[in-house]
């Protein structure tokens, strides 16, 4: 698989087209660390051929599904495959909480 530069501007979605009540994303902005660690693990992943296991964690509500959903809108093409598991703890709360 022959990779592109991975990066760019971060500029968002630009609606979510049949929401509920015409809502629409923000401009999503920032989170460029979080990005180039992202772009990092793609270019291993295509640099050595194997697989990269990428874990995100943090608090709830502080855009973890958003990082990955604009992340993967920009390098999804042919030849990228990607499994996205998402887990809670039992009784949907988050641990700790």
């Amino acid at each position: 698989m022959d990779a592109a530069p991975v990066g760019g501007p971060r500029e968002g979605l630009a609606g979510l087209a049949g929401s509920p009540g015409g809502l629409r994303l923000a401009r999503f902005v920032g989170r460029h660390s979080e990005f180039e660690s992202l772009d990092a693990a793609l270019d291993r992943a295509v640099r050595f051929r194997s697989p990269q296991v990428i874990t995100v964690v943090a608090p709830l509500g502080v855009g973890k599904t958003r990082l990955l959903h604009e992340w993967l809108a920009e390098v999804r093409g042919p030849g990228l495959r990607v499994v996205q598991v998402s887990l809670s703890a039992p009784g949907g709360a988050a641990p700790g909480h």
